[in-house]
């Protein structure tokens, strides 16, 4: 874990790249009054300690894929091996975009993005089809619109 302490001008500065991450670092300092010479060293220094990742959002509805629901799910007598198999069928899977291993009520989660209900339910019913023997119980959330995605910022101390 990095000692790293970030204040008020990186916030300010992560605030902006998490908004724009092209944006320059002319305009990142007049966005925020702090000399661009400034701007760069911090950005610099967060880069060296790993404090963000670059990367991009794709607009899965451009492409052609406006269905995007998660699943919980719970099994039932699940071991290693079955887990294992698991992971390696959410991997292989391409429209699979997300799996994570959770605590409370379920055991994962996973997200299938498709071109249209018909192609989501091919792909669940799949997985429901290849794990039947161990799936206990699972729940559907239709993602209709996001309103948030900027999680972290907000909690940054400074």
């Amino acid at each position: 874990m990095s000692d790293l302490k970030l204040d008020k001008k990186d916030k300010k500065i992560l605030e902006l790249l998490d908004k724009d991450s092209r944006m320059s670092l002319t305009t990142i300092a007049k966005k925020t009054g702090i000399p661009i010479d400034t701007v760069r060293y911090r950005i610099e220094k967060m880069e060296k300690e790993k404090i963000f990742k670059y990367a991009i959002v794709i607009d899965n509805h451009k492409l052609g894929y406006p269905i995007f629901n998660e699943i919980h799910l719970q099994f039932v007598n699940f071991t290693v091996a079955e887990e294992e198999a698991v992971k390696k069928y959410l991997k292989s899977t391409p429209n699979i975009v997300y799996g994570a291993k959770v605590a409370g009520k379920y055991d994962y989660v996973i997200a299938i993005m498709a071109k249209d209900m018909k192609e989501f339910d091919d792909v669940f019913h799949a997985f429901k089809t290849r794990f039947e023997k161990i799936i206990k119980d699972y729940d559907i959330a239709l993602i209709i619109e996001e309103y948030k995605l900027d999680y972290l910022i907000d909690l940054i101390k400074g």
